[in-house]
């Protein structure tokens, strides 16, 4: 009886120290699966974090490359153009020319500068418009400050004429050749230039 009672007791004591073992267990069980859970919801907020910061850049990217691919397109198109451009300046120029061509002429400007097509600004001394020219010209009427110096950035020189020949200092515009032009602000074609050289 002694060894069923001290058997008896020690399978009890066994389990009750297994019940608190397991609860122990169980409640370590616990308190490390909602650490392991905190943790992973922290994980969880730093890469939704770097998700929506990858898909913003991805955005970014997208619209740049739409915009890239929108100027080259409208480019390529307002270069084409602009021969037409320069066709009607010429005919609006001409003796011969008339009111329905100055019309279409300004008609076409408008229309270039609505899509951000504007003329590189130059003040020369030639106006082909007003039929000045270099011999007409009385050289106390121009000044340095008067005319444009050239910009290898928006100018292509065609020709030059000695400083001796005029009263303007070396670097100056006398004739623009063929107009240039920007596109939003950026050079779309280089204006043909004489200057001083």
């Amino acid at each position: 009886n002694k060894k069923i009672r001290s058997v008896t007791l020690f399978g009890a004591g066994a389990t009750v120290a297994g019940l608190s073992l397991g609860i122990l267990m169980g409640r370590n069980w616990f308190y490390s699966r909602n650490f392991i859970r905190r943790i992973t919801n922290a994980q969880v907020d730093i890469h939704k974090a770097k998700w929506a910061e990858e898909l913003q850049l991805v955005r970014d990217r997208s619209n740049m490359e739409l915009q890239r691919s929108s100027n080259t397109a409208i480019r390529g198109f307002a270069l084409d153009l602009l021969q037409v451009a320069d066709n009607l300046e010429r005919a609006s120029l001409s003796e011969t020319n008339s009111e329905g061509v100055r019309m279409t002429y300004k008609m076409m400007e408008d229309v270039l500068k609505a899509h951000k097509v504007t003329p590189i600004p130059i003040r020369t001394l030639k106006k082909p418009d007003a039929g000045i020219t270099v011999e007409d010209t009385d050289s106390s009427e121009m000044t340095d400050v008067d005319v444009t110096v050239v910009d290898p950035n928006l100018h292509e020189v065609i020709s030059t004429i000695p400083v001796s020949e005029t009263s303007l200092s070396s670097g100056r515009i006398i004739e623009e050749i063929q107009k240039g032009w920007l596109l939003d602000g950026k050079l779309l074609r280089p204006s043909k230039v004489v200057c001083v050289a």
